[in-house]
């Protein structure tokens, strides 16, 4: 068994980690064999953490303040790393922030 946690930040143009304050909450949506898949966080950095023994497509809802909707990515949950950040981009209103990306960081 593994212990393992996640947490959300962006990257603006010079690859600077910033906190993802655009953000309102974050639905992970766990491997159904976990007890309550769907586990909402509302407060930066938006971590989670669990245990487990396997790797498998995680799920992240990402909900932008002021109604700016969700977006959705899939993020490769693996062990195969002691610790490993991946960016994923997604769409953000430009009066919202100027990030380019968002960044779940597995440890």
């Amino acid at each position: 068994m593994r212990e393992w946690s996640i947490e959300i930040y962006l990257v603006d143009e010079d690859n600077n980690k910033i906190p993802p304050t655009i953000l309102d909450k974050v639905v992970y949506h766990l491997h159904p064999t976990f007890a309550n898949p769907n586990r909402t966080f509302t407060e930066t950095p938006f971590q989670i953490q669990e245990q487990g023994w396997g790797g498998f497509p995680l799920d992240i809802s990402l909900f932008l303040l002021e109604k700016g909707g969700e977006r959705k990515i899939t993020h490769d949950l693996n062990f195969l790393q002691e610790s490993y950040e991946v960016d994923h981009v997604i769409q953000v209103p430009t009066n919202k922030l100027n990030a380019r990306q968002v960044c779940p960081m597995v440890k």
